[in-house]
């Protein structure tokens, strides 16, 4: 679905991912990016509402930095590579499930 966020003065494509192994982060995050540009549009960033799995954002960080070994590296590289902290700071302790038991 997409919104007109006026206060920000950016358009937002809301979805539900109700399984990051079926649909991981990135994967949706890049193909927004994908049919953004063929409309000669940028994505800025993104925004998880509620808590993610950390595994989630382990996959992602793997995505885009292979090389990266410790959990708080991929974590902090899959922040900002789907632009996480884009409207305000992501705060891992908060957002993550396993940070909040």
């Amino acid at each position: 679905m997409g919104v007109l966020l006026e206060a920000h003065a950016i358009a937002q494509v809301s979805m539900n991912l109700v399984d990051f192994h079926v649909t991981p982060p990135h994967v949706a995050f890049e193909e927004v990016k994908k049919q953004a540009a063929s409309l000669g549009v940028a994505v800025t960033g993104s925004e998880i509402v509620g808590l993610t799995p950390l595994e989630a954002l382990l996959t992602a960080g793997r995505h885009y930095a292979p090389g990266a070994v410790s959990e708080d590296e991929l974590v902090t590289v899959a922040v900002e590579k789907l632009g996480l902290s884009q409207l305000e700071q992501f705060d891992k302790t908060r957002k993550i499930i396993e940070f909040q038991l």
